[in-house]
């Protein structure tokens, strides 16, 4: 039983945020999320630095170098 209580109490993605009285869910536009919830505290991204690539006749190639 305990272990169904925590299975249930996880958020998934779909799950809608609340956000004061209002509901934040997935498909909301950026300037609804801010303006119901105000600015973050905190941002963070991840970038993936990748070589340059080009195609010729449906054959891909990457630049040279590092």
């Amino acid at each position: 039983m305990l272990a169904l209580a925590l299975v249930s109490s996880f958020a998934f993605a779909s799950d809608p945020m609340r956000c004061g009285s209002k509901l934040i869910s997935e498909g909301d536009s950026i300037h609804e999320v801010l303006q119901y919830c105000g600015e973050p505290a905190e941002k963070s991204g991840t970038f993936i630095l990748r070589r340059p690539r080009y195609e010729i006749g449906g054959q891909e190639y990457s630049f040279p170098g590092e």
